[in-house]
């Protein structure tokens, strides 16, 4: 459901001019830097502001009188502190929950849900950056949900989820929504069969189509992970239905890989056992499955919540497990082998659900979920897997080294130069990600001789915002974070 999320994204290698970084085999799991408690009776998607700034989505109790839990939406610095607080408080007795959450540059777009068993409805709300109300209005009909989005870059956002009320087959369908920054809707699409089939985590494919996760009772002979893949209009292209016939299986998390295809993870439960396990399933781009992996004892309840797609193919998951409880953070590689885990046993004594993760810019993860309580956030060090930083000063005649300049203006509002160094011959990449790590553009992917190298980026057609820059020629490889402003 998230990053953003969701999601597939990267961390950042090269924060220093004229640096080298070589690509090693060192394994070290990032400690935590420091943990905030919030007075949320939920946090649901947790989002990083230009200015380093969090915004925190989900829901509250405005006050002891109302029996329902509110819409809720927060800002904190990037040490956690909080900076302001919006609460929309629902006086029709739903439950209200604020379970996604977009930016750009002037505004902030909620999307939830808020229902009682037989009615309410999925929502998108408008905030400015200071936290004021600019707009909520209810989509999808009586019961529907709005689970997950990401930014339309030409303004609004695309939210998924499911509805009973529009459905064209009498259950719930898969629901997609496409809503312009004033809030009125472009477009709507249904996915799905007779059984109860919803989105939990959505994506923009680096094709501009959608790659959309959740669950299915419509396909595959059970319960399984759901996975819908369309063109740029949400036309379906192929779906799928993946994991055990006879275990319910919720897909809660995808990523796109860098050869192309996705990543699925949630949970499932074992044939032989009481509680949930973690499940990942990887397919190639047309959804054929490759391979799965299960994490767990079938004894505690084990769930997989999001995940991070880093740029060499390896996979970073959030999750959580009954015992103790305990907030699990894993990275494996793209053919599913362990790299390392780190387990976070004291941040709750009680309930403890791992929701959200962020891949921040210096290489570090930010994750937040709910707790017995009320809510956290953790914000670790960075992650050095595989990472070995040599600071080295260049000379600029003899272009020994591998060196990543900072992008210049930067801040910028129109146009980039950018200048690299290459210490041999060979293939060089250049690529452009956002800050959800889906790809928008390749700027350079071409044989290219020793020497200093430089462009100019031309950023019409990108809506402002927090990009990254990634360079790679061979094992070298090298980030560079950029912000656009309009």
């Amino acid at each position: 459901m998230i990053l953003p999320t969701n999601k597939s994204t990267f961390a950042q290698m090269s924060t220093l001019l004229c640096a080298l970084f070589l690509v090693g085999e060192g394994i070290a799991q990032p400690d935590t830097l420091w943990t905030r408690g919030y007075g949320m009776y939920g946090l649901y998607d947790l989002q990083i502001t230009n200015e380093g700034n969090y915004i925190l989505g989900g829901s509250v109790y405005e006050n002891n009188n109302h029996r329902y839990a509110d819409f809720n939406a927060k800002a904190v610095n990037s040490l956690g502190r909080e900076l302001w607080e919006n609460v929309m408080v629902d006086t029709g007795g739903w439950y209200s929950e604020v379970a996604s959450v977009c930016l750009n540059s002037g505004a902030i777009y909620l999307v939830g849900s808020g229902a009682t068993a037989a009615s309410g409805s999925g929502f998108v709300a408008s905030l400015n950056m200071d936290g004021d109300s600019l707009w909520r209005i209810p989509f999808g009909g009586r019961r529907a949900t709005l689970l997950t989005s990401i930014l339309d870059p030409n303004g609004g956002v695309f939210a998924a989820g499911n509805t009973y009320e529009l459905s064209e087959h009498g259950g719930a369908d898969g629901y997609l929504l496409n809503v312009d920054s004033v809030g009125e809707e472009r477009f709507h699409r249904f996915y799905g069969g007779q059984g109860h089939d919803y989105f939990k985590d959505m994506l923009r494919s680096s094709d501009s189509g959608f790659i959309m996760a959740g669950q299915t009772a419509s396909y595959g002979g059970g319960i399984q992970f759901y996975l819908v893949k369309t063109d740029s209009t949400g036309d379906e292209e192929w779906s799928g239905a993946y994991g055990g016939e006879n275990t319910p299986d919720v897909a809660s998390a995808v990523g796109q890989l860098p050869d192309g295809g996705y990543v699925m993870a949630g949970w499932t439960y074992p044939t032989e056992g009481t509680s949930n396990d973690m499940l990942v399933i990887r397919v190639n781009s047309e959804g054929e499955e490759l391979w799965s992996r299960q994490f767990g004892d079938s004894i505690n309840t084990e769930r997989f919540h999001d995940l991070v797609v880093l740029p060499d193919g390896d996979i970073v998951l959030l999750g959580n497990s009954s015992d103790r409880p305990t907030a699990r953070l894993m990275r494996i590689t793209s053919d599913g082998d362990v790299r390392w885990e780190a387990r976070y046993d004291r941040l709750s004594r009680g309930i403890l659900d791992c929701i959200v993760l962020l891949l921040l810019g210096d290489g570090s993860y930010a994750f937040a979920g709910t707790r017995s309580g009320g809510a956290f956030m953790v914000k670790t060090e960075p992650d050095t897997t595989g990472q070995v930083n040599v600071t080295r000063l260049l000379d600029p005649a003899f272009p020994s080294q591998f060196a990543f300049s900072a992008p210049y203006p930067n801040p910028f509002n129109s146009t980039l130069s950018i200048n690299y160094e290459i210490p041999s011959a060979g293939p060089m990449t250049l690529r452009l990600f956002d800050v959800s790590g889906s790809h928008v553009e390749t700027l350079v992917n071409e044989f290219q001789p020793t020497g200093s190298h430089s462009i100019i980026w031309n950023a019409n057609g990108c809506p402002a915002g927090l990009y990254f820059l990634r360079l790679e020629s061979g094992i070298l490889s090298a980030t560079q974070s950029i912000t656009l402003v309009k």
